[in-house]
């Protein structure tokens, strides 16, 4: 059986065509935990009435405590062999099920991974997945393959996960984390992951801009949670003896990306763009830099953390705007 996890917060104008997809799915050996995390719109009322219609749903009402807190009280409820996770605001093909199964058919496996079909804000729909099926060893013979497909490990949609691997480590969703708590479990698990699969089908539905606004807080917050994100991939890596001049080159490169736009972000206080120019990876970039593209004096003044001079210019750059 497969448990499938659905956290639950004000989300009444999709809820109904989410949980509709999940009814209709091809493979039916399945239990839904909706775990409404104090909604104040009607959401906790389209759950009860979908426990109501079939007996798979189970239905659990919380004080809000966030989507974290949300998942692992679902995670604590589960009985099925393999977990999924779905968002409630998304829904999904009524082959969703059948084929993340598919992914079992390989010896060895503990996580199957299928893409996902973005629905953008202008109505353009992207598909996000692989061409073809790929096996992954989590070690150094497969580094390039898994840095080619990292980004379908950042969310934990389109996965199917083994119940026992996640409760042998006692793996769960962080909750001091308003944002990339999914990237630090799905790097959890893969810790006691040997293999993976990636096979070539989208049948999970995302609305691109749905849930997705930072609060001001977060927004300060957003360098230092991203490079806390950035090593916790690096120290995976390492583990795994997969940290090699490919992974490296790779890594830096973002790191040059978040530096840059955490450094010159012209809502940063003078502190703030110091502490990010505090890193320690900062002197590594050097060797890195002719790979980033950005201007030659953005560079020069990160490299050698002139951090007054940084903020000065996104000074001058505000009040231009």
């Amino acid at each position: 059986m497969i448990s499938i996890i659905i956290p639950v917060y004000n989300t009444a104008q999709y809820l109904n065509q989410c949980l509709e997809s999940v009814a209709s799915q091809r493979y039916t050996d399945w239990e839904c935990i909706l775990v409404d995390d104090g909604s104040t719109d009607n959401s906790g009322d389209i759950c009860d009435k979908w426990g109501k219609i079939d007996n798979r749903f189970v239905i659990i009402h919380q004080k809000n405590q966030g989507v974290s807190a949300a998942r692992n009280h679902g995670l604590e409820r589960s009985n099925g062999e393999y977990i999924c996770f779905i968002d409630s605001d998304d829904w999904v093909g009524p082959e969703y099920l059948e084929d993340l199964l598919k992914g079992l058919e390989v010896e060895s496996i503990s996580l199957v991974s299928t893409g996902i079909i973005h629905h953008l804000t202008d109505g353009t729909i992207k598909h996000y997945q692989v061409d073809q099926k790929k096996v992954l060893s989590m070690d150094s013979s497969h580094v390039k393959a898994f840095i080619d497909v990292i980004g379908l490990f950042y969310g934990p949609t389109s996965k199917l996960y083994f119940r026992s691997i996640i409760n042998e480590y006692n793996i769960r969703f962080p909750y001091n984390y308003s944002l990339g708590e999914d990237l630090i479990f799905n790097f959890s698990y893969l810790k006691h992951v040997n293999k993976v699969v990636c096979l070539p089908f989208s049948n999970y539905h995302y609305i691109k801009g749905v849930s997705e606004s930072l609060t001001t807080k977060e927004r300060d917050d957003l360098f230092h949670n991203q490079y806390t994100l950035w090593k916790i991939q690096k120290s995976f890596l390492q583990e795994k003896n997969m940290w090699n001049e490919l992974s490296q080159r790779f890594f830096y490169i973002k790191l040059w990306e978040l530096v840059h736009t955490g450094a010159f972000s012209v809502n940063y206080s003078l502190s703030k763009v110091k502490s990010v120019l505090s890193i320690n990876e900062i002197a590594t970039l050097k060797k890195y830099k002719s790979s980033y593209n950005c201007s030659e004096w953005m560079k020069f003044l990160i490299i050698h953390r002139l951090y007054v001079v940084i903020y000065l210019c996104n000074r001058f750059i505000k009040r231009r705007k």
